[in-house]
């Protein structure tokens, strides 16, 4: 696992465009960092228990995110503010 200095990451996903890397963190936190500058650009929270999964959409502007605390969270970029939240007791991944 990777210390990302907020936690160790759980999971990692890259942005369509391989510009930016969504990590999950086991303190239920994500943060997203440029790739080519290895800084962080974005941290955000609304979960509250361990990230189980991140993906970007395609348009490389919406990141879906699951949780051990049965959420499903969407947030729209440039501001990465969440947009939507559903809970399910069914919610597991966002992997087919």
């Amino acid at each position: 696992m990777l210390n990302t200095g907020a936690g160790q990451a759980h999971l990692s996903a890259f942005s369509p465009d391989g510009k930016t890397l969504a990590i999950g963190s086991l303190n239920a936190s994500i943060r997203l960092w440029n790739v080519a500058t290895r800084q962080e650009v974005a941290a955000f929270v609304g979960h509250s228990s361990y990230i189980d999964c991140v993906a970007f959409a395609p348009d490389g502007r919406t990141l879906a995110s699951v949780s051990y605390d049965k959420t499903l969270r969407i947030w729209r970029a440039p501001s990465f503010e969440e947009i939507a939240a559903a809970e399910t007791d069914r919610l597991r991944s966002l992997q087919p």
